[in-house]
C-alpha cells in the first residue's frame, strides 16, 4: 500500500495532465539532439588506448604507466575509463557515454532546483544544456572524444555541492562529510577541481560571515567546516608534487607543469578560446572555410548567413528548433520574479569566475600556454565544466530582463519574442554546425574504424612475422587515431608485432644488427574530399638495401622499394584505379611483369594501374589483393585515381560484386 501511495503521488506530481505531453517533448528533443552522436566511433589515440586496455585486461598496467608521467591519480581513476568498453559493443559504449552526460545535466538541474526553488528555472536551464550541445573540428570536445570520464567526475563534484547545501539546511555534520568525500573522489579525476574548491571555501566563509560577521575566525563551526576540505587539498597537493619529484619516471606530461615562458596574452587567449565554443556562429566562422576547403562539406563564409543555413538545414534540425522554442515559451510564461537582484548578480558573477577557473590551470601549463597551436583552439576537455557556467549566465541574463519587465505585459512579451528568436537562430546554427561536423567525425572515426575492422577480419598482417619491424605511415594528414592504432590492431588480430612511427635510430640499430631482418611499411591514405570515406592501406615488405639511413626520419623510405605489397582498398560505391611505380634502374628494354594475386600481367616501367570496378550495390566496396614483381616497386608512390581507361591492355581489372 505504501508503494502504491508513493507511485500515485509521483504520478500526480510529475505525470498528470499536460505534464506527460511536456515530458514527451523533452524526450523527443533529447533523442533528436543526441541521436547524431551515435555516428561517432573511436576518434583519437586515447580512445584506442582505453578500448584496447579494457579488452586486453591491461587497465591497471596502463594506469600505472601514465601515472608515472606526472599524474599519480590516474593509477586510481584510469580503470573508470574502461566502463564504456566493458562490453565490446558499439551501442553499449555510446549509451554509457551519453547517458552519463544526461545524468550530469539532471544532477545540475537538481542543484539549480535546490538553490532557486523554481521549477520553470530548472526546466529552462536543463533545456538550454541540451540546446547548446555543440561539437567542433577539435577532437577534445567531450561529445567527440572520451565523453564519459570528465562528465562522470563532474557528477561527483555536483553531488558534493548538493550534499553541502543539504548540510546548510539541516546542520547535520554527516552531510558535510559526504560532501568532502564526494569532492575527494572528483579531485582524484582531475587537477582542475582544486580551483573549484575555492568556490566551496568562499561559500562556507560567506555563510559563516553572514552569521558571525568579523568574529567568524573565532567560531569552532567555521574551522569544523573548513578544515576537512583544506586537509583534502593539502594532502592532494603534497602527494601530487611529491610523486612527480620522487617517483615519476620519463617525461612529465606538459600539462602538469607551469610554463617557463608564461605569456599573459596566451593565458587570456586560451580562456576565451576554450569558452567561445558555445557560440555556434563563431565556430562556423573559424572552422567553416577550413572544413569546406579540406572536406567540401560546408559552404564558405560568405555563404554562411542565417537564411542560407536555414534553407539548407536538415528537417530534424528544424523540428528540434521548433520543439525547443515551444518548451522555452511554455516555461518562460511560468517564470516568476521572486529571485532578488542580489542573488541574480551573485549567480552571474560566480558563474563567470567558474568559467574562467575551469581553464586556468590549462592556460598556465607548459603544454598549452607556450603552444601556439593550442592557443588557436575553440573548446577543450575543460569546456565541459565551463559549459554549465555559461548556460547559467545566458539564462540569468534573460531572467534579469524578465524581472525588469515582469509587470509590463508588452515589454515582457518583447523580451520573450527576442529571446525565442535568438534561441531559434542559435538552435539552427548548432544543428547545421553539428550536422556538418558529424559527417567529418563519422568519416574519421566510425567509418575508418569499420574499414580497419575489415583490415583485421582479413588478417591483413598475416605475412608479417612476429620479429619483423612494422612501420606506420599516415599520409592522410587528417587521421585522428594512428597514434595508438597499433594497440587496436594487435588486439583485433591477436598479434604482438612491434609497431613504430618513423624512428631512425631504431632502424639503424635493426639494420646494423641483422641486415636480413624483415621490415614492413604500413601506409594509410584517406580520400579527404569524399564523404564516402575512401581508404587505401598498403603493406610493403621493404627491401633493406633500399632504405636510406642518412636522411631525416620522415625521408627514411623516400627511396624505399618492395617486391611484394598487399593492398586493401575501400570505396563504397566508386570505380577507381590503383597506381604504382616500377623502377628501371638498369635501363632494361624488356617490359616488366607483375603479378596480381595469381595472374601475371605485362606492365610498364614507371606508372602502372589496376582498375577497380565496383558493382556492389550494398556499399561494402572493399577488396584485398596482392601485388608482386621481380622488379622494384616504389613504396611511397602508391595512389588512387578515379579516372582512367578501362580498355588499357596493361591494366588489370578487379570487379567487386555483391
Amino acid at each position: 500500500m505504501a508503494i502504491y501511495d508513493f507511485c500515485k503521488k509521483i504520478s500526480y506530481k510529475y505525470f498528470s495532465g499536460n505534464k506527460i505531453f511536456i515530458w514527451c517533448i523533452f524526450l523527443v528533443i533529447i533523442a533528436l539532439t543526441f541521436y547524431p552522436f551515435f555516428q561517432l566511433g573511436l576518434t583519437g589515440g586515447d580512445d584506442f588506448l582505453y578500448y584496447t586496455a579494457t579488452r586486453t585486461g591491461s587497465v591497471m598496467g596502463w594506469g600505472k604507466f601514465i601515472a608515472n608521467k606526472g599524474r599519480f591519480y590516474l593509477f586510481f581513476t584510469f580503470p573508470f575509463y574502461s566502463i564504456p568498453y566493458l562490453i565490446d559493443n558499439f551501442y553499449y559504449t555510446k549509451i554509457i557515454q551519453y547517458s552519463t552526460i544526461l545524468l550530469c545535466f539532471i544532477i545540475f538541474a537538481c542543484l539549480i532546483k535546490k538553490i532557486f526553488k523554481e521549477n520553470a528555472i530548472v526546466a529552462i536551464i536543463f533545456l538550454m544544456l541540451i540546446i547548446f550541445s555543440i561539437i567542433t573540428y577539435f577532437e577534445p570536445i567531450l561529445y567527440v572524444a572520451y565523453p564519459f570520464y570528465f562528465y562522470f567526475s563532474f557528477s561527483f563534484f555536483l553531488l558534493s555541492l548538493l550534499c553541502l547545501l543539504k548540510y546548510t539546511e539541516t546542520i547535520r555534520y554527516k552531510y558535510l562529510i559526504h560532501s568532502v568525500c564526494l569532492f575527494s573522489i572528483a579531485l582524484l579525476f582531475y587537477e582542475t577541481y582544486l580551483l573549484f574548491l575555492l568556490f566551496i571555501l568562499a561559500f562556507l566563509f560567506f555563510k559563516n560571515f553572514a552569521k558571525n560577521k568579523f568574529k567568524v575566525f573565532k567560531t569552532k563551526l567555521f574551522y569544523k567546516e573548513f578544515l576537512p576540505f583544506i586537509i583534502v587539498a593539502f594532502v592532494y597537493v603534497l602527494v601530487y608534487f611529491g610523486f612527480n619529484k620522487f617517483f615519476a619516471s620519463g617525461d612529465i606530461y606538459p600539462g602538469s607543469t607551469i610554463s617557463d615562458d608564461f605569456s599573459l596574452k596566451n593565458f587570456f587567449t586560451i580562456i576565451f578560446g576554450y569558452n567561445s565554443f558555445i557560440f555556434p556562429k563563431h565556430v562556423l566562422n573559424v572552422y567553416g572555410d577550413w572544413l569546406y576547403n579540406i572536406y567540401a562539406t560546408i559552404p564558405t563564409l560568405h555563404q554562411s548567413g542565417f537564411l542560407y543555413i536555414l534553407r539548407n538545414s536538415e528537417i530534424t534540425t528544424l523540428v528540434n528548433a521548433f520543439l525547443q522554442c515551444f518548451l522555452f515559451v511554455y516555461f518562460f510564461n511560468k517564470l516568476k520574479s521572486d529571485i532578488s537582484w542580489k542573488k541574480i548578480i551573485i549567480t552571474i558573477v560566480v558563474s563567470f569566475l567558474f568559467a574562467i577557473s575551469a581553464h586556468s590551470l590549462h592556460a598556465c601549463a607548459s603544454g598549452y600556454n607556450s603552444n601556439i597551436w593550442m592557443t588557436q583552439q575553440i573548446g577543450y576537455i575543460t569546456s565541459s565544466f565551463s559549459y554549465f557556467a555559461l548556460v547559467t549566465i545566458f539564462f540569468f541574463v534573460v531572467y534579469a530582463f524578465n524581472k525588469l519587465c515582469y509587470n509590463k505585459k508588452i515589454l515582457r512579451y518583447c523580451v520573450l519574442t527576442i529571446s525565442t528568436i535568438l534561441l531559434f537562430a542559435n538552435t539552427i546554427y548548432i544543428g547545421y554546425n553539428n550536422d556538418k561536423f558529424f559527417r567529418y567525425w563519422h568519416k574519421n572515426s566510425h567509418d575508418q574504424v569499420a574499414v580497419i575492422d575489415k583490415f583485421c577480419e582479413n588478417d591483413f598482417l598475416s605475412d608479417v612475422s612476429k620479429d619483423a619491424l612494422l612501420y606506420m605511415n599516415d599520409e592522410s594528414g587528417d587521421s585522428k587515431f594512428m597514434h595508438d592504432l597499433r594497440l587496436y590492431l594487435n588486439y583485433k588480430m591477436s598479434r604482438e608485432n612491434t609497431f613504430a612511427k618513423f624512428n631512425l635510430e631504431l632502424l639503424k640499430e635493426a639494420i646494423s644488427l641483422d641486415t636480413t631482418k624483415d621490415i614492413y611499411l604500413l601506409s594509410s591514405f584517406v580520400q579527404r574530399k569524399s564523404l564516402n570515406n575512401d581508404v587505401l592501406y598498403t603493406l610493403s615488405k621493404v627491401n633493406n638495401n633500399s632504405i636510406n639511413i642518412n636522411v631525416t626520419d620522415e625521408d627514411i623510405f623516400s627511396s624505399g622499394t618492395t617486391n611484394n605489397v598487399k593492398v586493401l582498398f575501400y570505396s563504397p560505391y566508386k570505380d577507381f584505379n590503383f597506381n604504382f611505380y616500377i623502377e628501371n634502374p638498369n635501363n632494361d628494354t624488356n617490359l616488366p611483369t607483375y603479378k596480381v594475386n595469381d595472374e601475371i600481367k605485362t606492365g610498364n616501367f614507371g606508372y602502372n594501374q589496376i582498375r577497380i570496378l565496383n558493382n556492389n550495390n550494398i556499399g561494402d566496396g572493399s577488396t584485398i589483393f596482392n601485388l608482386s614483381s621481380q622488379y622494384n616497386i616504389k613504396v611511397e608512390n602508391f595512389s588512387i585515381s578515379n579516372m582512367g581507361s578501362m580498355n588499357n591492355d596493361n591494366s588489370y581489372v578487379i570487379q567487386i560484386e555483391n
